[in-house]
């Protein structure tokens, strides 16, 4: 019997009880180390479909596990590659998540001092330590699923993640009947529960730290029910109490960001509301994700109010450095600037007008696009076509990623082969640019026609994928 994934839709309660959790208590000594080895890395950010649509996630690194800031950190090594991992911590424990497919979590614990080396079988980490396969050997073993086997796809509508049922026609009837039954969150998580015992029995008979073990996987259980679209909105049910908030613990995180995706501004509303019982750790935590959802879409005198308030309710460390790092990603600085400031992938900045009075070419033509902005992808390979075609006519393209996140720019820059090219650019401003503002770039993808002056010659241009756009950058340049 194949293991099933719910998803469902819910509203809960955003006041969480809180007392102080042992998990979280910093150490005083010397920093502990922690080593981790990787060999021959084989990791795969997502799934194709039978349809040959290729599905990614937003887990675009392999490992991930949080640092002695209380903030996430990321491990991404080059596929085929080895490497050795140094990380110094506060926490006399460290817990590591591994990724599978985008989907799936492999955790390790590591004490003080442990070392964790991993290789890999078909995108499968393997720990050298057999005590450190814990995790992995339950699915192995397990004859309700096998690892390999998993392949999702999401439906439209409500009923999303099944695996291996590839269309709605193929939707089992026995799922249709069992439709009735998970209306809310205790039954679902009791039945999943159930089809788990092979699990928790090998955890409780076979683990060294049962208590770490099943907790994990109570949690990973639960994520799944509440990542997932199982039943419509109106079926919707509060789930019960929740163990303390670990700030250390990823799968904490991950746990109670699936919650605060499912109701973000009814949590949001009691974090500011300064619900009295919600862990102050956890409520910064809502916090960041919050900032993260509203710095996509408001303005950058919102935002920096947000940012106040976010400094006003705390004031570590940590609140700097995570509020410095969302401004660098989200391309939103302090204050307004004159120029469309860039930096190109090894991070030498610059600006617009400055690369324009540099360089030296007749005219330019100027491409505004995101690596999550599909019109804006198709059109590229036509415009590395025209760029070749003229490239004999000193007409400069240059390429700006705008209102994109930099680790996603690096990857996309890398698929469409722009970063084989000098003048693909990541703009650090798009939400604080004057000269964005009097350009009136609020849509993706556009296209503008420079002089060599920086004057506007077409504000809107056409596309690279239009034939009449070679003729059109000839009689400009004919004029100049």
């Amino acid at each position: 019997m194949n293991k099933i994934f719910f998803i469902i839709i819910i509203t809960f309660f955003a006041c969480e009880r809180y007392s102080p959790s042992s998990n979280s208590k910093i150490s005083d000594s010397s920093p502990n180390t922690y080593t981790i080895f990787l060999k021959n890395v084989d990791y795969i950010n997502g799934f194709d479909l039978e349809n040959g649509i290729k599905s990614r996630t937003r887990f675009k690194c392999p490992l991930y596990y949080v640092d002695s800031l209380g903030l996430i950190s990321e491990i991404c090594p080059d596929n085929g590659t080895n490497d050795t991992i140094t990380i110094l911590h506060t926490q006399d424990h460290l817990e590591i998540v591994h990724t599978i497919r985008g989907l799936d979590f492999f955790y390790y614990r590591l004490d003080s001092g442990d070392t964790l080396s991993l290789h890999y079988e078909e995108n499968i980490p393997i720990a050298e330590n057999p005590a450190q396969n814990l995790y992995y050997n339950l699915l192995k073993d397990n004859p309700f699923e096998k690892i390999k086997d998993r392949y999702y796809l999401k439906f439209p509508g409500p009923n999303s993640l099944y695996n291996k049922y590839k269309t709605r026609d193929k939707f089992p009837e026995e799922l249709e009947r069992l439709l009735p039954l998970y209306r809310n969150l205790d039954s679902i998580y009791q039945l999943i529960k159930k089809s788990h015992t092979y699990q928790l029995d090998y955890i409780r008979n076979n683990s060294d730290s049962p208590d770490y073990w099943e907790c994990i996987l109570n949690k990973e259980m639960k994520r799944l029910i509440l990542s997932s679209y199982f039943i419509n909105d109106l079926d919707t049910s509060i789930y019960g109490k929740e163990s303390d908030f670990d700030i250390y613990s990823i799968s904490d995180r991950f746990y109670y960001k699936t919650k605060f995706d499912q109701n973000p501004d009814s949590i949001f509303n009691s974090v500011q509301n300064h619900c009295p019982d919600i862990n102050p750790n956890l409520a910064r935590y809502y916090f960041q994700m919050n900032l993260e959802r509203f710095t996509e879409a408001e303005s950058l005198a919102s935002i920096n109010n947000m940012i106040s308030q976010y400094y006003k309710s705390f004031s570590q460390p940590r609140d700097t450095v995570f509020i410095q790092g969302l401004r660098m990603k989200m391309g939103v600085e302090e204050s307004l600037a004159e120029d469309i400031k860039i930096k190109n992938k090894a991070g030498a900045k610059s600006n617009l007008n400055q690369v324009i009075r540099q360089n030296g070419a007749s005219l330019y033509y100027i491409d505004y696009w995101a690596s999550w902005c599909a019109p804006c992808r198709k059109e590229i390979p036509y415009s590395i076509d025209l760029k070749k075609d003229l490239e004999e006519m000193n007409i400069r393209f240059i390429y700006l990623a705008y209102n994109d996140r930099i680790d996603n720019w690096k990857k996309a820059n890398d698929e469409l082969k722009l970063s084989q090219y000098k003048y693909s650019y990541f703009i650090t401003n798009s939400r604080s640019s004057q000269q964005l503002i009097d350009y009136s770039i609020k849509t993706i993808p556009r296209y503008m026609i420079l002089d060599n002056d920086g004057k506007v010659l077409v504000s809107h241009a056409m596309r690279p994928s239009d034939p009449e756009l070679k003729k059109v950058l000839l009689k400009y340049l004919s004029k100049r």
